[in-house]
C-alpha cells in the first residue's frame, strides 16, 4: 500500500500566484552541525556559495540563513526608500541600510529586526526625509509580508543645500503590515 501524500509538489509553473519568481537553491550534506552546504540563486548572484548555521558560519567563512534574510529586508528596504524619493523628485547620492535581526532568548520565539539608514539626498530637509524612512517600511513588499516588530534609526547627512548638522531619528516599533 503506498503511503499518503503529505505535500503537493507545485513548480512555479503551475502556481495560481502571478509575476516574476525569485528562485533559489539550497543544498546541504552531512548533520547539520558537522556537515555543509551552498546556496545558489537564479540571477547568479549566489553561486555555490557556502552557508550553514549560525554557530558555524564565522568559523567557516559561511553566510546563514539569518544573515541572508537580514540583506534581503535591507535591500528591499532601501529599493523602497529609493522608490519614494524618485515619486518625490529626489535623488539619493546615497543610501546604506543595515539590518540586525534579534531574538528574545534562546528559544527563538520571538523577534524583532531593527533598521538602520543613512542617507545623503541633496535638497531634502529632515522632517520629509523622516517621514519617507518610515513609509519605506509600509511598502517595502517583504517587510510588509512579515509579521514581526520593527524599528528604526534614519539619519539625513547633511549636504551643500542644507547645511544644518547631521539629522538623525529614532521610531519606535512599527507593526509590519
Amino acid at each position: 500500500m503506498p503511503s499518503p501524500t503529505l505535500s503537493h509538489d507545485t513548480s512555479p509553473d503551475d502556481s495560481p500566484m502571478r509575476g516574476p519568481a525569485a528562485v533559489a537553491t539550497a543544498f546541504w550534506m552531512g548533520t547539520c552541525e558537522a556537515g555543509r552546504g551552498d546556496l545558489t540563486t537564479e540571477s547568479g548572484a549566489l553561486d555555490s556559495a557556502p552557508y550553514g548555521p549560525r554557530s558555524q558560519s564565522k568559523a567557516n567563512a559561511a553566510t546563514c540563513p539569518e544573515e541572508l534574510l537580514g540583506a534581503a529586508i535591507a535591500g528591499g528596504y532601501t529599493t523602497s526608500l529609493c522608490n519614494l524619493l524618485d515619486n518625490a523628485g529626489m535623488v539619493a547620492e546615497s543610501i546604506e541600510t543595515s539590518a540586525s535581526l534579534m531574538s528574545d532568548d534562546l528559544a527563538h520565539e520571538r523577534h524583532a529586526i531593527h533598521l538602520s539608514v543613512r542617507a545623503r539626498v541633496p535638497g531634502l530637509d529632515p522632517g520629509r526625509f523622516e517621514s519617507l524612512a518610515q513609509q519605506a517600511i509600509r511598502t517595502a513588499p517583504l517587510i510588509k509580508r512579515l509579521n514581526i516588530e520593527i524599528t528604526l534609526k534614519a539619519s539625513l547627512e547633511k549636504n551643500l543645500e542644507f547645511a544644518e548638522s547631521d539629522q538623525e531619528f529614532s521610531g519606535g516599533p512599527l507593526a509590519a503590515l
